[in-house]
């Protein structure tokens, strides 16, 4: 899934015309700029047909809330997601999960004990996809027959060539 906007976005990046957080925030937050801007995304439609990649944008009604005490120019504008961002709805029932890159065998087998214990309590587990306690937090939901949500940053250049 993915929104037109948002793809323009993406294409955008792509194509170096935005390069950052903050230089989009300064000149492309406005949402009439992207309706009215003519940018091909048909590079991008066909890889995202294919892929289960999802990308969602800031213009985006189910964009997730962001704090609003970050500063507007470190806000992300664009996520790229795996499975139903629907989830992010279910507030009580979501619990996101960070950690190191490389855990020691401790802390991996304490978080396994507590991912299973959440999902197990109908808790979903929202995570990026790094290596360590990410990758682990999402492989026992799954195993566990959890719901889970994965954002993570890509390369949209490598992506969308």
């Amino acid at each position: 899934m993915y929104s037109k906007i948002a793809l323009k976005i993406c294409v955008a990046l792509k194509q170096g015309k935005i390069k950052s957080r903050k230089e989009f925030w300064k000149k492309y937050n406005d949402i009439s700029y992207w309706q009215n801007i003519d940018i091909s995304t048909l590079n991008g439609e066909k890889y995202y047909k294919n892929s289960n990649i999802n990308l969602i944008c800031v213009f985006d009604q189910i964009f997730p809330f962001v704090n609003p005490q970050v500063n507007q120019e470190e806000q992300p504008f664009l996520f790229a997601y795996i499975s139903d961002i629907n989830l992010l709805n279910a507030f009580d029932e979501n619990i996101t999960v960070i950690g190191v890159l490389d855990p020691t065998e401790d802390v991996f087998i304490r978080e396994k004990r507590i991912v299973e214990t959440l999902v197990l309590n109908g808790k979903n587990i929202i995570s990026g996809l790094a290596n360590g306690c990410d990758s682990i937090a999402h492989k026992i939901c799954v195993d566990n027959d959890g719901k889970t949500i994965a954002f993570f940053a890509f390369n949209f250049r490598k992506y969308l060539s």
